[in-house]
């Protein structure tokens, strides 16, 4: 609840812009990378559906008032996976660049397994993000509109 209630509407926004702008450049730079290409339009895809997101929840009441569930724990993940798409990309394209203009041999490994993390995170962990970030976006508020008395629980008879 913290990072929604406090710290993305932090200085009118400016440190979420900030970081914005910083994964924009990576982004461009990545984009401009033949290997690294096809991972910057995945990343690129996670990034637009988590602002759809932020936009969604944006009008949300006041955590104090359910009126519908929070979908807090699914937000801070899909920020969490955001940054760590955007780290393994910026790693990813120096990397494609180093080989590129010819890394020595002995590096040229490590290059190799920069460009692979990047693969395998866009392929294996964003699409299970993309998930989660649908899953707020298609908001159901079944777990709120179950009746106390259908738990069972507190009959009178």
């Amino acid at each position: 609840m913290d990072l929604l209630g406090r710290k993305l509407g932090q200085n009118k926004g400016q440190p979420m812009m900030d970081l914005l702008a910083e994964i924009q450049a990576t982004l461009a730079a990545a984009k401009a990378v033949p290997r690294t290409a096809p991972f910057a339009e995945k990343v690129e895809s996670m990034l637009n559906k988590l602002g759809e997101v932020a936009m969604h929840m944006a009008p949300m009441p006041c955590p104090t008032r359910f009126s519908r569930p929070l979908p807090s724990p699914p937000v801070p993940r899909g920020l969490r996976d955001m940054v760590m798409a955007w780290m393994l990309l910026w790693r990813a394209r120096i990397a494609a660049e180093r080989l590129a203009a010819g890394a020595k041999e002995k590096d040229a490994l490590f290059y190799e397994g920069q460009i692979k993390s990047v693969e395998f995170f866009t392929h294996t962990i964003l699409p299970v993000t993309f998930g989660k970030m649908k899953a707020i976006l298609d908001a159901n508020s079944a777990i709120v509109d179950i009746p106390e008395d259908a738990f069972g629980g507190n009959r009178s008879a």
